[in-house]
C-alpha cells in the first residue's frame, strides 16, 4: 500500500504566555510545523519575513506592546489578512473582542481552556477553507484567461461578420 505524503501546513502562534503556546503546540504539533512568536511585533516580523511560508496564524488579542489588534490592523494595510487566515485566541468569551476581531478580518476563534478537539477542527476547517478559496481563485484566473484568448481571437471574426451582416442589412433596406 503506498502511503499519501503530505506537507504539513506551517502555524504561526502570537501569544505572550509561553505555557499557551507550549499547550497549542502539543495540541497542533503533530499535525502541523508550529512557528512561535512570544508578542505581536515579533509575529509582524516573521510574517514581513516568511509570509509565504505560513498557512495561518493563531494569534492572542492581549499581548503586552504590539496587541493582537494591531498585528490584524497591520496585517490588512499590508493586505496580508487576505492570504493567511487568522484565528484568534481570547482570554474569556467576550463579544465586543469577537466582533472587533470580525471587524479587522478573523477567521474564527477558541477561548481559555483549550479544548483540544475544538482546536484541531477549527484550524483543520479554517485551512480547508482557505484552500479551497485559493483553488475558486486560481480556477477563476484561469477561466478569465481563457474568455481573454477567446475574445482576442474571435473579435477579428466577429468584428467582420458584423460589418458584412450590417452590409447585407443596408443593401436590403437601400432595396
Amino acid at each position: 500500500m503506498i502511503k499519501e505524503s503530505r506537507e504539513k501546513s506551517r502555524l504561526l502562534i502570537a501569544d505572550d504566555s509561553k505555557m499557551n503556546r507550549e499547550i497549542l503546540k502539543e495540541i497542533l504539533g503533530d499535525e502541523y510545523i508550529v512557528t512561535e512568536a512570544k508578542d505581536g511585533t515579533e509575529a509582524i516580523e516573521l510574517l514581513k519575513k516568511e509570509e509565504d511560508s505560513f498557512s495561518a496564524l493563531l494569534l492572542d488579542l492581549n499581548m503586552p506592546e504590539t496587541n493582537g489588534y494591531q498585528v490584524l490592523e497591520w496585517m490588512n494595510e499590508e493586505y496580508v489578512i487576505e492570504r493567511i487566515p487568522v484565528i484568534v485566541i481570547l482570554a474569556e468569551d467576550n463579544h465586543e473582542n469577537i466582533e472587533k476581531a470580525y471587524e479587522l478580518g478573523a477567521i474564527d476563534y477558541f477561548t481559555h481552556p483549550f479544548d483540544m478537539f475544538e482546536i484541531q477542527k477549527r484550524v483543520a476547517g479554517t485551512l480547508n477553507l482557505y484552500k479551497k478559496y485559493e483553488n475558486l481563485i486560481m480556477a477563476s484566473k484561469q477561466v478569465i484567461y481563457v474568455i481573454q484568448i477567446i475574445v482576442e481571437y474571435f473579435m477579428p471574426v466577429m468584428v467582420f461578420a458584423a460589418s458584412l451582416m450590417l452590409k447585407e442589412t443596408i443593401h436590403i433596406m437601400c432595396q
